[in-house]
């Protein structure tokens, strides 16, 4: 009996952690990670989410400390404008619309105060093969 109490538990265990990690392989499995990531305010997560452009120009010390600036402006700004609409409530993505090594995912989110908004994300893909939020810059 305790062998498969111990059995179960480690089932368990394997769903849960299987059910937590998103999909980078597709772009709606990074979207959907990106978007948890701003309803549970990791904004260190988002932005690991994201393929900053001419990374290989930059020192790992210039790569981090532009990492650190849009984390904090995602703190500083995003929180604000998410926190006074109620926290994000739910999500819907829809299908990507994908050009070769370049993907657009349209999301609609509602948040604690009923308003909806559709947020769109691009993203390109990074030399693994994983979809990676594009910011622009």
């Amino acid at each position: 009996m305790r062998k498969m109490m111990t059995f179960v538990a480690a089932c368990l265990c394997m769903l849960l952690l299987s059910a937590c990690g998103s999909d980078l392989s597709t772009p709606q499995g990074t979207v959907e990670k990106a978007i948890k990531c701003l309803m549970e305010k990791d904004y260190e997560g988002y932005v690991e989410l994201m393929q900053f452009k001419n990374t290989e120009e930059l020192t790992k010390e210039q790569l981090s400390a532009k990492k650190t600036q849009v984390i904090a402006i995602l703190q500083d700004k995003g929180a604000k404008q998410i926190d006074t609409k109620g926290g994000i409530k739910s999500y819907e993505i829809g299908e990507p619309v994908i050009d070769g090594e370049k993907a657009e995912v349209k999301a609609v989110v509602t948040y604690g105060n009923d308003e909806t908004k559709e947020q769109k994300f691009d993203l390109v893909k990074n030399e693994k093969g994983d979809w990676m939020l594009d910011p622009g810059k």
